[in-house]
């Protein structure tokens, strides 16, 4: 969200954190957190002072949504199979196999789909012809 709207209205000038929460009615602490997790590996640049805030540094096309995921969550998530550390039936488990599998293929996507290929596909469909949201 925070990346969305720091493409669509900083490129000239520098968007508050602030800002960001008020237009789009998230926390401050979370994306705060979120923003300097960002700023720290090198996404987003920071500027000080009364008109500062942050401005995109990375070319999106750059960043995969692995990447990203990564960074604001802080862990290597390697989706369903964390599952299987902690479940005691592992061992025994009939849907292991078509798991990891699934698994593996998520994994390949979200590192091959970029954050500026996911922002991109939003703006260019529009919430009534569909959306990145729609399952079907």
């Amino acid at each position: 969200m925070a990346l969305q709207y720091i493409r669509k209205n900083g490129e000239n000038k520098w968007v508050s954190t602030r800002e960001i929460c008020s237009t789009l009615s998230v926390p401050f602490d979370t994306m705060s957190k979120v923003m300097q997790q960002m700023h720290l590996h090198g996404i987003i640049e920071s500027g000080r002072g009364v008109k500062g805030g942050y401005q995109l540094s990375k070319n999106l096309s750059t960043i995969s949504y692995a990447t990203l995921n990564e960074i604001i969550e802080n862990e290597d998530n390697s989706g369903a199979t964390n599952c299987f550390k902690q479940c005691e039936l592992t061992e025994q488990c009939i849907i292991k196999h078509p798991i990891i599998k699934l698994n593996n293929k998520l994994v390949k996507f979200f590192q091959n789909i970029t954050i500026d290929e996911l922002l991109s596909w939003e703006s260019e469909n529009s919430m009534s012809e569909g959306s990145l949201y729609d399952v079907q």
